[in-house]
């Protein structure tokens, strides 16, 4: 059993690899991204070590039960040298910052993925990987610090250490609980507060029609929204995620996606395919660039957190 889990595990990887660009940038940034990939001699790199995921797994499945561990491990500290080793290389700054953030996203999507599989061991899969970082980083004078941002690790740390044992594997896994993907609200204070701030900035025409989005279970609903502030609404889902005021239940496919089923613009179209998802990358890589969306919204953040104190 655990040896098909393990298949199943490297050949996900491989897709991952093969997707990501798609999912995470647009069309010309997805161009441009490949093409520095390419340039720089790490698009092969890259692949060769996503495929050695499986010759790993399948070299120690056999004699230790805890092989997941060991080879992601192993796998993760050659991908950092033989990234770096490329990285060091490159003068310009902005390519290299660029593929930077991509490999590291690339990365931790791959670690997700072991850990969905895997998730008793979320933590220990987590544990492993970050001590095998550190040492990498030790041996080889990289700064791990940086590693550790750049992959957020402490976030996901802290996510993991929030939950254990049978919970944690019923938080990581698909829950299957009849009924459509949606938004849940987590009530740390009332959703009034929140459509009061958009109706003001005439982002949303109802506050009553925009609180559907949360808890619905009407797979036909629709929620309109003012598409000349498109890469508000990317953040704004974003931040609202980030600090727990939102998640996405009943899905695999995330809240971006879960909200770009529902809102549409005023006409009644709808947004384009990870749209959202791509858009808050898209600022979050560079946010003295998207500085007024960012303060915008976090304007809003700010009242959610004190009404959610004074609750």
């Amino acid at each position: 059993m655990i040896f098909v889990i393990c298949r199943k595990l490297s050949h996900i990887a491989l897709e991952l690899f093969k997707t990501i660009i798609d999912e995470h940038f647009f069309s010309s940034d997805k161009k441009e991204i490949l093409a520095l990939f390419k340039k720089y001699g790490l698009l092969n790199l890259l692949l060769d070590q996503v495929k050695q995921i499986d010759q790993y797994l399948q070299k120690t499945i056999s004699d230790n039960k805890r092989a997941p561990l060991t080879a992601i491990s192993i796998n993760t500290s050659n991908l950092l040298v033989s990234v770096n080793t490329k990285l060091a290389t490159i003068t310009n700054s902005e390519d290299k910052q660029k593929l930077e953030k991509t490999v590291a996203n690339i990365s931790v999507r791959i670690l997700l993925s072991a850990i969905n599989y895997f998730p008793g061991e979320a933590e220990n899969i987590l544990e492993a990987v970050s001590e095998a970082l550190k040492l990498t980083a030790e041996q080889n004078s990289y700064k791990y610090s940086n590693i550790e941002e750049l992959m957020n690790l402490g976030v996901l740390r802290s996510l993991l250490q929030s939950i254990n044992g049978s919970v944690q594997a019923k938080k990581i896994k698909t829950i299957s609980v009849k009924g459509i993907p949606a938004l849940q609200w987590m009530g740390k204070c009332h959703l009034d507060f929140l459509t009061d701030e958009l109706k003001s900035r005439q982002w949303i025409k109802s506050r009553a029609q925009f609180s559907k989005l949360f808890d619905n279970e009407d797979k036909d609903l629709i929620v309109n929204w003012n598409m000349s502030h498109k890469y508000e609404l990317a953040r704004l889902l974003f931040r609202l995620h980030q600090e727990n005021f939102i998640r996405g239940v009943r899905t695999t496919r995330g809240f971006f996606v879960i909200a770009e089923t529902h809102i549409r613009d005023d006409s009644g179209k709808k947004m384009a395919k990870n749209s959202l998802r791509k858009i808050s990358n898209l600022i979050t890589s560079d946010l003295d660039k998207y500085s007024t969306v960012v303060d915008s919204i976090e304007e809003i953040m700010d009242v959610l957190e004190t009404k959610s104190r004074d609750d």
